[in-house]
C-alpha cells in the first residue's frame, strides 16, 4: 500500500513536558513526543499532520504550537483557547500554524452555543473552523443550533456514534445531511473508539466510513488519533487503522482528495503542481 505524496494525517496529539496538565482531566497520557511521532508517520508513509490540542493542556497550546514551529510547511495546529481571546492573539496563533479551534462538548464538558458562535465570528476573518469533540448521537441538534455560524465545522471521529446506534441514528443522519450540504468536514478516524471490537479489525464502523464518503467525499479528511489516548486497553496499530481507511476509497483519485487534497483546503497547505 503506498500514499500519494503530501498525504496528511489529519488527527494526532502529543504529550511532551512544555505544557502543563490541568488538575481536572479525563486521563493522564504517557510522554508521547513528536520524535515518537515522526518515527510511526513516516513508517506509514504520511509527509505531513495536524496536531491537535488534547483537552488535558486546556488552553496551554506550548507542546502542539512546537509541532508546527518545526516543520511550518509541514504541519498544521488545532488549538483550544480562552473565550475571550483577543484579536491580536488569534492572528499571532495564526502565524505560528493554528488553522482552527477545537471545542469539547463531550466527556462531561458543557455545551455553550453562545460562546461557540462568538468564536466562529471571531476567527472568520482569519479562514479558520471550529472543530468539534461531539457524540452526535447525544447532540443531533447541534447542525441547526450552529447552522448559521460563518466559518465551517470539523467533526472529530465520524461523530463518534458507537456502532450498536447504527448509520439510522439521527445524529448521524443530521451529520450527513450537513457534510453532503458542505457546511460540515468529518474526520474518518477513531473507529477503534466507536467499535464493539475490542481489537482490529473494527470492521462494524466501516458503514459509517462508507456513508460519510458517499454523502460528500470533498469534506471528508482523515487522521490516525495517535497515540489514542485515553485508552487503558486494546491499543490499535496504526498500520491497520490506515490499511483500513485506504480500502474504504475504491481508485487513486479518491485517495488523493481525502490524504491530500482535501486537507490541503481544510488547513491551508501549499498545494503542489500535478
Amino acid at each position: 500500500m503506498s500514499l500519494p505524496e503530501n498525504a496528511c494525517d489529519c488527527h494526532f496529539h502529543v504529550f511532551d513536558e512544555l505544557s502543563t496538565l490541568i488538575a481536572n482531566r479525563a486521563y493522564t497520557p504517557p510522554q508521547c513526543t513528536f520524535a515518537d511521532y515522526h518515527q510511526m508517520s513516516s513508517t506509514l508513509g504520511l509527509q505531513r499532520g495536524v496536531v491537535v490540542q488534547p483537552s488535558v493542556y486546556g488552553t496551554d497550546n506550548r507542546s502542539t504550537l512546537a509541532v508546527v514551529a518545526r516543520h511550518p510547511d509541514k504541519f498544521r495546529a488545532i488549538a483550544v483557547v480562552e473565550n475571550t481571546v483577543s484579536e491580536d492573539e488569534l492572528e499571532l496563533f495564526h502565524q505560528q500554524g493554528v488553522r482552527g479551534i477545537r471545542i469539547n462538548v463531550s466527556y462531561g464538558a458543557s455545551y455553550e452555543k453562545d460562546q461557540i458562535i462568538k468564536l466562529a465570528h471571531k476567527i472568520q476573518p482569519l479562514g479558520w473552523h471550529i472543530q468539534l469533540l461531539v457524540d452526535v448521537s447525544q447532540f443531533d441538534f447541534i447542525f441547526d443550533d450552529l447552522a448559521n455560524i460563518p466559518v465551517p465545522l470539523v467533526i472529530d471521529h465520524m461523530g463518534h456514534v458507537h456502532v450498536t446506534k447504527g448509520v439510522a441514528n439521527a445524529g448521524f443522519q443530521q451529520l450527513l445531511r450537513s457534510v453532503g450540504e458542505g457546511k460540515s468536514w468529518v474526520k474518518l478516524s477513531g473507529t477503534y473508539r466507536n467499535s464493539s471490537h475490542k481489537i482490529a479489525p473494527y470492521s462494524d464502523a466501516d458503514p459509517f466510513a462508507t456513508e460519510l464518503l458517499k454523502a460528500n467525499i470533498e469534506r471528508c479528511i482523515w487522521g490516525t488519533d495517535w497515540p489514542h489516548p485515553g485508552l487503558t486497553e486494546g491499543m490499535p496499530d496504526d498500520t491497520e487503522l490506515l490499511n483500513d481507511a485506504v480500502s474504504w476509497m475504491t481508485n487513486e483519485e479518491s485517495r488523493l482528495k481525502v490524504f491530500v487534497e482535501n486537507p490541503e483546503q481544510l488547513y491551508d497547505f501549499p498545494r503542489a503542481t500535478r
